[in-house]
């Protein structure tokens, strides 16, 4: 009887000293390690996806933020976790510090300072994003916003996920043309959007970032 109490009292306390083990521990530097490729460029014109790679080449050449290629890689690129509800992304200015919210495997983070976006860049760029904030006007037309980054993994390792697009829209005699790229996942109802005058090409991909 003895025997079995000490073997149950030994199993709880190596169970609770895995747990410690398990605790992150901040502050937590996760570097850069690997470029993921998920699906390639996609095209679309009035909500219809193009599969000719040589139309998709034509309409993202010269576009250097596309043809993302999957590959490790050795950076000094870091995020850093100060604690389970705040992170540095970038540099260690107020502007690089954003707020944390976990539910399950996925981060977001979103920024703790004041961000300004135009209208004609809320109506082009901004429903793009799968994980946005509410725009709430500003003055001249302007909006504020939170910026969010998204990710998936725990404090020691996180896939960052992000997307290249550009886009040319047409609104009566103008044009307009964006291109870039953001730390979000691309939200697929965007494509309802594109019409018979305007073309989207996306490239989704992700970073891996690792503690050393």
């Amino acid at each position: 009887m003895k025997n079995i109490a000490f073997f149950l009292l030994f199993a709880a306390f190596f169970s609770c000293k895995k747990e410690e083990d398990k605790k992150p521990q901040f502050p937590a530097d996760l570097y850069m390690t690997h470029v993921n490729k998920k699906a390639g460029i996609r095209l679309f014109v009035n909500k219809t996806e193009i599969k000719d790679k040589a139309i998709i080449d034509k309409f993202v050449k010269g576009e250097s933020n596309f043809h993302v290629n999957d590959s490790s890689v050795v950076s000094d690129e870091k995020i850093t976790f100060l604690s389970k509800d705040s992170v540095y992304v970038g540099g260690r200015s107020i502007k690089d510090i954003r707020s944390v919210e976990r539910n399950g495997n996925r981060f977001l983070f979103k920024t703790v300072t004041y961000n300004m976006i135009s209208k004609s860049r809320a109506e082009l760029i901004f429903d793009m994003n799968k994980h946005r904030s509410a725009l709430t006007p500003a003055y001249d037309g302007n909006y504020h916003v939170d910026i969010i980054m998204v990710g998936y993994g725990d404090y020691s390792k996180v896939e960052l996920s992000l997307f290249s697009y550009k886009v040319v829209k047409r609104s009566g005699q103008s044009w307009s043309l964006n291109t870039g790229k953001t730390f979000n996942e691309f939200d697929e109802s965007y494509i309802s959007t594109v019409g018979p005058n305007d073309t989207l090409a996306i490239e989704e991909y992700s970073y891996t970032l690792k503690v050393r």
